[in-house]
């Protein structure tokens, strides 16, 4: 038997690609005759025209898939980055706790707001300036009287009583700036926390509205009363998406319309209907008018229908302006003191601080970057100027909480959390001792009860005696455990406890 040489073996690959090229463009036929309803022998140029742009299709998927795949990695590089450092840090392999290494991540992300490289570069100003006087003023013709220059009142008197008049003035301002400084603070961190309570009271106004209008209504399954269920309840999601995006002043844009009709809350022409910058509380007032008709019509009693409007008027409060800038934000002329009054102080102070170099390098004859002291000095006046900037930049960075920060609000999974809720409860699809359809009993497997004795075994026959389930409460034990209770409810066994 022959041995194929170089040359069929070549061949041979050849062909199987181009049979291999030919079964792909024959699906690619196959798929267009199948859509234009066409037999063999079409017209061979649309069929080239067709496959020549599923190539060219084919080609662009590729390229957008390639790129997103370069980003993923590009944001795993970066993510991995701070994970080994944080490994190595802890001294831990993988399958550490995921919890703390993502408490870590979102740490270094908080830090990166707070103090990052553009923000250093804009601090560092300063102590250019500082070291540019002392360049500037560290010559002889500043020092007429020679060195050592400042160690006697009468020797070099106006760049040694410039030295003393700008200490003086660097003292008296720094306890004023420390003073209004910290009010500052307290004040910005206040309005954070009030509209992070704000938000918080909003999401309990919109669970509490779910649960009255999946109580109240009719559960049947009808048609009507499953529509009366999900809209209401769309509603309220709908107004309270809308008030976040109020918040994020992106209520009437068309990028908060297009969120919204990703989540599926806007139906119709109900976009249209919206009154601009008050579409929120648009929404309140439909819930208002549905109420109405509902009672009109017989599905809701008065008191129920009460119960609703007073609970739409509720929610509409909460839910009116979650920054409310008319009420929480710094007057500006207060903000624009503060932020004059720390200017003023880190130049004052830089000026000084540039005076004294001056003196050191002429004493050192210029080399007073040498000596520890110099650079030290350098240093804790670099930190000095980093914490008032910091703490006057926290305006900016605490002024809306309602923003895509991990420092802020964690809306996508508390705003997911509620339109599961609402969902669910929409389906009214409650247990059986809700319903009263048939009268439940508790039932206890052998598993279950054979690990009751163990864990009162050697304990108490009285308190044996006295286990009884329907005593038991929801929590983990940690409000409950005293002396009173057998040692296996300890902390750390974290067994709910057992009330006599």
């Amino acid at each position: 038997m022959e041995e194929d040489t170089p040359q069929d073996i070549s061949a041979r690959m050849k062909s199987i690609q181009i049979i291999g090229k030919e079964k792909d463009e024959a699906k690619i036929l196959t798929a267009f005759q199948k859509k234009k309803g066409k037999e063999i022998g079409s017209d061979a140029r649309d069929i080239q025209f067709y496959v020549n742009n599923q190539k060219a299709l084919g080609l662009v998927l590729k390229q957008k898939k390639n790129r997103k795949s370069i980003r993923i990695i590009d944001k795993e590089k970066d993510e991995a980055k701070i994970l080994t450092e944080f490994q190595k840090k802890k001294g831990k392999e993988k399958g550490r706790d995921a919890r703390d290494i993502q408490f870590y991540v979102n740490n270094q992300k908080a830090l990166g707001l707070v103090l990052n490289r553009k923000k250093i570069l804009g601090y560092a100003m300063y102590p250019a300036l500082a070291i540019a006087i002392q360049f500037a003023i560290g010559q002889k013709y500043a020092f007429p009287d020679g060195r050592p220059a400042c160690t006697t009142p009468d020797d070099n008197v106006e760049v040694c009583g410039l030295r003393d008049l700008l200490q003086e003035g660097v003292s008296t301002l720094r306890v004023l700036v420390a003073f209004i400084l910290g009010g500052f603070v307290v004040r910005v961190v206040s309005v954070w926390q009030t509209r992070r309570t704000a938000y918080l009271s909003l999401c309990g106004g919109a669970r509490e509205m779910i649960i009255r209008v999946a109580g109240m209504l009719p559960s049947t399954s009808d048609p009507e009363s499953i529509n009366n269920r999900e809209t209401m309840i769309r509603w309220i999601i709908l107004g309270f998406e809308l008030s976040v995006l109020k918040a994020r002043d992106s209520i009437d844009s068309h990028e908060g319309r297009m969120y919204l009709k990703y989540l599926g809350l806007l139906k119709g022409n109900e976009w249209e209907k919206m009154v601009d910058g008050d579409r929120h509380t648009t929404v309140w007032s439909w819930m208002m008018a549905k109420t109405t008709k509902l009672n009109k019509d017989g599905v809701l009693t008065d008191i129920y229908a009460q119960s609703l409007c007073d609970s739409i008027a509720d929610i509409r409060g909460r839910a009116n302006d979650l920054m409310s800038r008319l009420n929480r934000d710094q007057p500006v002329p207060y903000s624009s003191t503060v932020g004059t009054l720390i200017n003023l102080q880190l130049i004052i102070t830089s000026v000084w601080k540039g005076v004294v170099w001056s003196v050191w390098s002429f004493n050192k004859e210029g080399n007073s970057w040498g000596r520890p002291i110099q650079i030290i000095d350098l240093v804790i006046f670099f930190i000095n100027v980093i914490a008032l900037g910091i703490l006057y930049d926290l305006s900016q960075i605490l002024y809306n909480p309602f923003g895509p920060r991990v420092i802020d609000l964690p809306h996508k999974a508390v705003g997911g959390g509620i339109r599961k809720f609402g969902k669910e409860l929409t389906s009214c699809d409650f247990p059986s001792t809700v319903t009263g359809d048939a009268q439940e009993t508790l039932s206890i497997s052998k598993r279950e009860l054979e690990y009751l004795d163990e864990l009162v075994e050697g304990e108490d026959e009285e308190i044996k005696s006295s286990l009884h389930f329907d005593q038991i409460p929801f929590s983990n034990g940690e409000n409950y455990v005293s002396s009173l209770y057998p040692s296996f409810l300890g902390r750390k066994n974290l067994v709910p406890s057992i009330l006599k």
